[in-house]
């Protein structure tokens, strides 16, 4: 008994010795059937080249293109190229007169100058011109988010000041980014019927432009004209390029008929608007020049429009701007050309241009040379078309209850010009 089971014993030993050098060779087995792609797959990544230098060498590898009918080659490369291109987009952007559209212009020259720099024929990056590039893409891709965040802002403005843009500025090519410019230096006003906007005679400091309603204009108590949506208040001198930001005398009187919506602008605000942008100065200068026009040639039923209380009122306005001009005691060629472009738009002749200058104490030999001899002799500004100088704000007349008698007092002070 102890033999046999001597003997069963040592056949379980060695049959677990044959399961445990068979499990042994499977998984050996399969560890390298399932390994060996993995350190294949390591071997070629320790072997592989880096990506930037496939770019490098994608970008400065020489090619050669081959000129039809000739034996030579054109050499290059697409950095070379890159290069090509950038001075290329730089040349083209100066044909662009939209800021927006030039600016994209030198991001994209400026992207194609950034691959040259870097992948550098020579092999070297030159990072001098590149942080300089850099910088100026930085900067000009700040500039198009804000010209592109200001045009979805005039996409999104009130639909009374759409209205006016479309009605007075669009027909001059003022963009909608340049005219919500100018609309956020002006200040709304509603008006209620029978307000008078201005008195002749009087200082306005602002010029207002009819957003709403219609208004009555008389001189010297007679109704010329009637002024609606679309035209300006007070814009003496402005269509003609004669840029006075001070306060300017009005030469008619302008009432309320209803209910009214005027855009206003401090004179001396639009002014500086109009000086430091060429766009927005043509913009204006050509609105009323058109609503001039318009002022002259539109007559509804019943309305007096006399050709004598015109000229008077544009030879009053012209006398006017003269003396503002010279007060300073001297006068420049610009002014003179503006002065007598005015002169021509106006109908003014030269005795009438004499008279005035005699008014203010000027000889036409002073006048042409620019300054006045006798210093001391000062202007006479209540020798005037409007008497004394009498100084009433406009925000002092809107709205008062004292517009009867002031009125009357301002008649009984003006000349008979």
């Amino acid at each position: 008994c102890n033999g046999q089971r001597r003997t069963l014993d040592h056949r379980g030993f060695a049959d677990r010795s044959r399961g445990r050098m068979l499990s042994l060779l499977v998984r050996r087995h399969a560890s390298a059937r399932f390994l060996q792609p993995t350190r294949s797959r390591c071997i070629s990544m320790l072997t592989r080249r880096p990506i930037s230098l496939s770019i490098r060498e994608f970008m400065t590898k020489s090619r050669y293109l081959t000129i039809p009918g000739s034996a030579s080659k054109f050499e290059y490369s697409v950095a070379t190229l890159s290069g090509h291109l950038s001075f290329v987009l730089l040349a083209a952007s100066y044909g662009f007169k939209d800021i927006l559209d030039l600016r994209l212009m030198a991001v994209a020259a400026g992207g194609a100058m950034l691959a040259f720099n870097f992948w550098h024929p020579h092999g070297q990056p030159l990072w001098l011109p590149f942080k300089w590039n850099l910088l100026f893409i930085v900067t000009n891709g700040v500039q198009i988010v804000n010209l592109l965040s200001d045009e979805r802002k005039a996409r999104f403005m009130d639909p009374e000041h759409i209205a006016v843009y479309e009605q007075v500025f669009e027909p001059t090519g003022l963009s909608r980014v340049d005219f919500m410019k100018l609309i956020r230096q002006a200040t709304v006003k509603h008006v209620p019927e029978g307000t008078h906007l201005c008195y002749e005679g009087a200082l306005n400091r602002n010029v207002l432009l009819v957003s709403q309603g219609e208004a009555a204009v008389t001189i010297r108590g007679t109704k010329v004209y009637r002024l609606g949506a679309g035209q300006f208040i007070g814009e003496m001198g402005i269509h003609v390029g004669l840029r006075l930001p001070s306060a300017m005398r009005a030469s008619a009187t302008v009432t309320a008929l209803e209910p009214m919506t005027c855009i206003s602008w401090q004179r001396g605000v639009l002014i500086d608007i109009m000086e430091s942008d060429d766009a927005i100065a043509k913009a204006v200068q050509g609105a009323i020049s058109a609503d001039l026009i318009r002022k002259l040639t539109h007559k509804e039923p019943g309305e007096i429009l006399a050709d004598k209380h015109l000229h008077w009122k544009a030879e009053k306005q012209y006398m006017m701007l003269l003396e503002r001009v010279i007060e300073k005691g001297r006068i420049d060629n610009h002014e003179r050309n503006i002065l007598r472009r005015y002169r021509i738009v106006h109908d003014i002749d030269d005795q009438c241009h004499q008279d005035i200058l005699q008014r203010l104490s000027w000889t036409v030999k002073e006048y042409e040379v620019g300054i006045r001899e006798n210093k001391h002799i000062p202007n006479i500004r209540h020798d005037s078309a409007f008497g004394p100088a009498i100084e009433r704000n406009e925000e002092d007349i809107v709205n008062s209850d004292e517009d009867e008698d002031w009125r009357k007092a301002l008649d009984s002070t003006q000349d008979s010009f």
